[in-house]
């Protein structure tokens, strides 16, 4: 059962009064996170490199991508994986934005999101977005627009199946799982851009391959990925 109170700042967004990582109550001026977790992120620092990094590596053999980082590293039973968690199962959409806000502003910082025309965050499918309320990317995303200015694009690709959660699959499961799943429904908006692609954590890259798999079948698109976290090699 989800145990996190939550506070509402003006501007429309509620945040939770223990931290999302520890659960330690958050002092004043902390949002989400407390100073000691906020200190114990493992930054990759993949966005001052996005164009041959850990993360470029994983996607240059399922697409072709340009500029890839994700901002930290990811351990599911981490203090930071407790953030991710929470954002995805116990309805704290406020993470994602926080999240978002934090990329926009370290991975502005070295030029990542220069050139980008506009963000597509990785879609739902119907069914989990009923049963999630939101989609997890979608709020990463709207943090990062907010942080950076972009304008942030939910009508150019959908996901039409949703199978089974990519959490407990192989690398060869996952990319089963996500075949096909995508559909590209606004390739128009897409002719002469630079777009990026938001999700939460990037494992294998089997979803975020997919999807700038279906975005490149417009022709004439330069694609690139953010994530907030990579797992672990």
């Amino acid at each position: 059962m989800n145990l996190f109170l939550s506070w509402f700042r003006p501007g429309g967004i509620f945040y939770t009064c223990r931290c999302a990582m520890c659960g330690n109550r958050l002092a004043a001026g902390e949002e989400v996170a407390c100073a000691d977790c906020y200190a114990l992120l493992e930054y990759t620092g993949q966005a001052a490199q996005s164009l041959d990094n850990e993360l470029a590596h994983r996607l240059w053999v399922k697409t072709e991508v340009n500029r890839c980082a994700a901002l930290v590293l990811h351990s599911p039973h981490s203090r930071s994986g407790n953030m991710v968690y929470e954002l995805k199962y116990c309805r704290h959409p406020e993470h994602g934005r926080w999240m978002g806000h934090m990329m926009g502003r370290e991975m502005g910082r070295e030029g990542f999101f220069d050139d980008i025309d506009f963000v597509i965050p990785v879609p739902l499918a119907k069914v989990r977005l009923r049963q999630r309320g939101y989609n997890q990317s979608e709020e990463i995303a709207r943090g990062i627009c907010e942080a950076t200015g972009l304008e942030m694009r939910t009508d150019i690709v959908v996901r039409d199946t949703f199978v089974c959660s990519q959490t407990s699959l192989s690398p060869e499961q996952r990319a089963a799982n996500v075949d096909g799943v995508f559909r590209l429904v606004n390739a128009d908006a897409l002719k002469g851009r630079h777009v990026l692609v938001v999700d939460d954590v990037v494992t294998t890259g089997a979803t975020m391959s997919a999807v700038a798999n279906e975005l490149l079948r417009a022709g004439d698109v330069t694609v690139s990925v953010a994530a907030w976290g990579m797992a672990r090699g």
